[in-house]
């Protein structure tokens, strides 16, 4: 069941959303009702966002962490 709408406007369609209330009881995954038109950078994103989760947990692991001076001298 697909439905297409065609906009006669100057200005492009930035992103699009089915069911923004969640009216849909049957529906299970709701993450997917939207779609955005975006530029290309959502690939650095994620991957800094990826970046600093992991830095962060292995900084959280203070058995792992060598320091590599001596703070009592």
């Amino acid at each position: 069941m697909w439905k297409k709408f065609r906009y006669i406007k100057k200005h492009r369609i930035k992103s699009a959303t089915v069911d923004p209330d969640h009216k849909i009881i049957i529906d299970i995954n709701y993450t997917n009702n939207s779609r955005v038109i975006s530029s290309g950078d959502h690939g650095l994103n994620k991957l800094f966002v990826r970046m600093v989760f992991w830095l962060q947990a292995f900084l959280d692991m203070p058995e792992i962490v060598v320091i590599p001076f001596s703070l009592s001298q």
